[in-house]
């Protein structure tokens, strides 16, 4: 212990060196709040979720800090363990009394294959609470299997979402085999002339005079769900690769059932119906976490596929530091480096291959996406109530997490995706236009901060994959210590 102090007083910023249980108890909370938000009406304007999403937000700013009470800190995992039991059930239930989607066509069964597969993996959850952990591991593969059962079926009597997003993928698809640029197609314009969703001067003749929107990662990490018969496939596939990357980033059954948490929000089901891309995002992001928490190398490889998956996870960069446990210039310098560079060979043949494409509809059309009043924004409940706030407001505000983290945030793979999830949080809460994507992006980053998590008094962390021989000696000598 004595070793432990002295370590703690030379380290080169005055962080906390330890998660804690206090702090993963506020994002568990934080995770089920957001979902129940958008569960309510599927991510659009509602006085409630507005509510519901402040207290949540609220939550996950305080978990940046990561505080310590000592009614928390003294009975550990137990706490955890049952707000987890209590968050999975209230989402079960959530689940089973309404629709995964809103453009199904179920058939003469209805809902209840859908139903009855909830239900199976309630009784698995709550077997997975209480059970030793080989079957807890079993639990959480059956889990996952129903998961992908379920997945299918959202899919299967949901051929053809009336959304953008799906179309957009569709028409890319369909120019890439045929050698052309996705980034110079147009789409169809699918929801009228009149739609508050696309600004006039980009509609004519009936179609949106905008291409892919996404980095082409995005495009290529969806195009062998494409293959098979429809991309939301590989979209569903990115979601159980970032469950299993939760689950096992650290021993012990609280991975499992956040894992669980994420898998089986209220509306992670209509997330996949409606197309969106957000679980290859959260994908990347555990798998920074999960090669973070073991020391891997590979790190910022990892890192920079996941800078190229969507225009707003640069902002991820601000923090990234927090990934090796320590603020040294030289080092965070060279892993941002690399992810950057990383990130810019990915783009750079679509670039070289359509640069005035590949500007137009990755960048600048989206300087105009249009105010949306129906988002889950606190810009749009300003303006329901006649006041006018630009969005610079969330830019300014992006300062409250980002200064929190520096301040008080822990310097662990958690601390990075907590500070993250608080910055979009900020972000995207005071934005033109957000819906639920957007927070099923931040329940994601939430969830990961938990899973990745190791308090005092946890189960020891898995053998890291690179060790310098003095690492290894002083860990030697502080459990030595801490056993005698």
């Amino acid at each position: 212990m004595l070793l432990e102090s002295k370590l703690s007083r030379s380290a080169e910023t005055p962080s906390p060196v330890e998660d804690s249980w206090t702090a993963a108890a506020l994002l568990v909370a934080a995770a089920i709040l957001f979902g129940v938000a958008v569960q309510i009406r599927n991510g659009r304007y509602s006085v409630p979720a507005f509510f519901l999403i402040a207290i949540a937000g609220v939550l996950a700013l305080f978990a940046v800090a990561n505080p310590r009470l000592k009614i928390v800190e003294g009975r550990g995992d137990s706490i955890l363990l049952g707000l987890l039991f209590i968050g999975l059930l209230a989402q079960f239930a959530q689940l089973a009394g309404q629709a995964p989607g809103i453009y199904l066509k179920p058939g003469p069964l209805g809902l209840r294959v859908f139903q009855h597969g909830i239900g199976a993996v309630a009784v698995l959850a709550g077997v997975a609470v209480v059970a030793p952990l080989r079957t807890v591991r079993a639990c959480f593969f059956a889990a996952l299997a129903i998961h992908f059962v379920l997945g299918v079926w959202t899919i299967s009597v949901s051929p053809d979402p009336a959304i953008d997003v799906f179309t957009v993928h569709t028409e890319a698809f369909k120019a890439l085999f045929a050698g052309e640029s996705p980034f110079s197609i147009t789409i169809p314009n699918i929801y009228g002339d009149d739609t508050p969703f696309y600004v006039k001067s980009t509609l004519a003749g009936g179609r949106v005079q905008v291409g892919y929107p996404y980095p082409p990662l995005g495009l290529l990490l969806a195009l062998p769900g494409h293959l098979v018969g429809d991309f939301r496939y590989a979209t569903l596939v990115a979601m159980h690769g970032a469950a299993l990357f939760m689950a096992f980033a650290r021993p012990g059954r609280i991975g499992a059932l956040v894992a669980l948490l994420y898998l089986f929000t209220p509306r992670a089901f209509f997330v996949l119906e409606q197309a969106w891309t957000e679980p290859f995002v959260v994908l990347g992001f555990s798998a920074t976490c999960f090669l973070a928490c073991r020391g891997s190398r590979r790190v910022p490889i990892v890192l920079g596929f996941l800078f190229a998956a969507k225009q707003y996870v640069f902002l991820a960069g601000a923090t990234a530091f927090f990934l090796d446990g320590k603020f040294a210039w030289r080092r965070t310098a060279k892993t941002l480096g690399i992810a950057a560079a990383i990130a810019f060979a990915t783009v750079l043949p679509f670039v070289v291959w359509d640069f005035d494409g590949f500007l137009w509809s990755v960048i600048e059309a989206r300087k105009t996406t249009p105010f949306r009043p129906d988002s889950l924004t606190f810009l749009a409940w300003l303006d329901n109530h006649d006041i006018v706030v630009g969005g610079w407001v969330g830019l300014v505000g992006m300062a409250v997490p980002l200064g929190l983290a520096y301040w008080r945030g822990v310097r662990s793979p958690s601390g990075f995706a907590t500070s993250v999830a608080a910055l979009y949080f900020v972000a995207f809460s005071f934005s033109v236009a957000a819906h639920c994507n957007y927070y099923y992006l931040v329940i994601g980053l939430l969830c990961i901060a938990v899973a990745v998590m190791r308090p005092a008094g946890a189960l020891e962390e898995p053998v890291v994959l690179h060790r310098s021989p003095v690492s290894v000696k002083l860990e030697t000598s502080t459990r030595a210590g801490d056993d005698s």
